[in-house]
This record gives C-alpha cells, sequence and structure tokens, in this order.
C-alpha cells in the first residue's frame, strides 16, 4: 500500500531593513552616504540620499551620518557678484541647493546643525575689493553662531592670497601689498576666531604666527570665558567703531588697541578704548560748537 507524504512548506515573512540591529544599519547607511571628498554645490558625488525618505526612522539614525561624516566645503571670494546672502556662502548650502532628499527639505537650517566638518575656502582675488570677502566671511560666522552648532569635529581653512580675475592662485611673490595681505589675515583671524571648540583645525596659506593665534582660539572652549556671549559680538562693534572713526587722527592710537582686544576676545578691554574713543569725539564736537563763530 503506497504512503503518500504531504510536505508543509512553511513561508516566512520578508526581512525587513529595520529588522538589522542598528550596527548593520549604521555600516549601510555609512557607505551610501559617505562621499570620498568634500561635497561642493556642483560635486557629483554618487551618494543614495533619497534613503532619508524611506521613513521618519532611517531618516533620524542617516541624518547625523550624511552631515556629520561628509566634509561640506565652503567657497569664499571677492569677485563681482559675490553676494554674502547666496546659499553658498553658509552651513546650509548643501541643503538648500539639493535637499539631499530629506523628509523636510524646507528645514534646512535645522538639518544644517548636523554639520561637523568643513573645508573653507578663502579667496582674495587682485582686481576686486576685499569688503565682499569681509562681509561673505562675517556671513558665514555669524550662521555658525545663529545655527547654535555643537562641537565642529574637523575645520580646514585653506587661504589663496594674490589670486587673478579668475581665481587662480598666482606665485607667492606677488603684487598684492602687505597691507592688503595683512589686512585680509587679520579679519580672518578675528572672524574666524570667534569661532570655538573645534577638535581638528587644519589652517593652509596664513603665515605662522597668525596661524598659530587662530588656531588657539577655535581650539578653546567656550564655556571656559564667562564674557564669551559678549566676546562673539566683538569683531562686529569694532568694525562698526572702525567705520566711525578711522579717517580720524585723534582716534588712531585708541582704535588699534581696540582691535588687539577684540582679537584677544578682551570685552572689558573693548568696552574702555570704545568709550575713549567716544570721549574724544564729544570733546571735539563740544570744542567745535563752541568756537563756532570763529572759523564763519
Amino acid at each position: 500500500m503506497a504512503t503518500t507524504t504531504t510536505t508543509t512548506t512553511t513561508s516566512q515573512p520578508p526581512l525587513r531593513f529595520l529588522s538589522f540591529p542598528l550596527e548593520i544599519r549604521i555600516m549601510i547607511y555609512r557607505f551610501a552616504l559617505r562621499a570620498p571628498a568634500p561635497l561642493t554645490p556642483d560635486s557629483q558625488c554618487g551618494l543614495s540620499p533619497k534613503l532619508l525618505q524611506t521613513c521618519k526612522q532611517i531618516h533620524a539614525e542617516a541624518v547625523p551620518i550624511l552631515y556629520g561624516d561628509n566634509v561640506f566645503e565652503i567657497e569664499l571670494t571677492n569677485t563681482d557678484g559675490c553676494d554674502p546672502s547666496h546659499p553658498n556662502y553658509h552651513p546650509a548650502w548643501s541643503l538648500t541647493r539639493r535637499g539631499y532628499g530629506t523628509v523636510n527639505i524646507g528645514n534646512a537650517r535645522e538639518l544644517a546643525r548636523h554639520m561637523r566638518r568643513l573645508n573653507i575656502k578663502v579667496r582674495h582675488t587682485n582686481a576686486h575689493s576685499l569688503e565682499p570677502l569681509r562681509a561673505a566671511v562675517r556671513s558665514l560666522v555669524e550662521e555658525l553662531g545663529d545655527l547654535e552648532m555643537p562641537p565642529i569635529r574637523f575645520l580646514r581653512l585653506e587661504c589663496h592670497f594674490d589670486c587673478d580675475k579668475e581665481g587662480a592662485s598666482q606665485s607667492l611673490v606677488s603684487p598684492l601689498g602687505d597691507t592688503d595681505r595683512q589686512e585680509c589675515v587679520r579679519m580672518l583671524r578675528m572672524w574666524l576666531g570667534s569661532v570655538r571648540n573645534v577638535r581638528e583645525v587644519v589652517l593652509e596659506g596664513m603665515p605662522q604666527e597668525d596661524a598659530d593665534i587662530l588656531r588657539e582660539k577655535l581650539h578653546a572652549p567656550a564655556d571656559a570665558d564667562e564674557d564669551w556671549p559678549e566676546a562673539w559680538s566683538l569683531p562686529a562693534r569694532y568694525e562698526e567703531l572702525e567705520e566711525r572713526a578711522c579717517d580720524i587722527g585723534f582716534c588712531e592710537w585708541d582704535l588699534q588697541n581696540a582691535l588687539l582686544a577684540a582679537e584677544r576676545d578682551d570685552v572689558e578691554g573693548f568696552v574702555e578704548r570704545a568709550d575713549a574713543i567716544k570721549a574724544k569725539l564729544l570733546w571735539h564736537w563740544e570744542y567745535f560748537c563752541t568756537y563756532e563763530h570763529l572759523w564763519r
């Protein structure tokens, strides 16, 4: 008598991505979202950011890797048409221009807080004024402050002085005067020196003495200084003071000392010099008003 054997096949549910341990998912995120080179607005890096659109949990797990592990390159120049408000000039450029497939693309500034690695290229072009570059650097630093970003893990500053009209670097011995170069370096040292808690700093193209000062300020912890909230505003306050007093001879000494105080984050010293300038201006104005009739 023949015996019929019936084999029952139990179907297994498909293995879902979120069923993997978190450690495995992190490895997959890093494989899909890490770029081999710094990201620029025009880079074709071959990432897979649409992974972030899958669901909110994957988005929450992957965003710190996309924005924390990759290096974002920001180029600042003083060429014609340099608009400090352009997305290229602050950390949110990658989000506002590309979105990277995020669930909420409109919340770019919130996502920019995840950025931890920045490569800042500064190009000073001989054919144009320093002011657009100063405005771009100021815009970047203020954006970093407004974002209230956690400590930056890595910051590289590449200085390319004495560029031609197209922005290509010329030789080290070039027509840019010492005064212009010093002004550019001073501006970078003062404004970028407002950033704190940077873990790794690489400075290229800057005189060694200035680089050492800037590196020390970037490494310093913000919470070590009780006056830090006020010290953050010193670069802007100095530039406003300079704009009003730089052409007045009797303010020159106090203005130089105000600059030194701003670079040292010395709030008390800066206020003292600013008050001295104000007192001199008021005295001369009162003197002028008193004896105005003499030169009518």
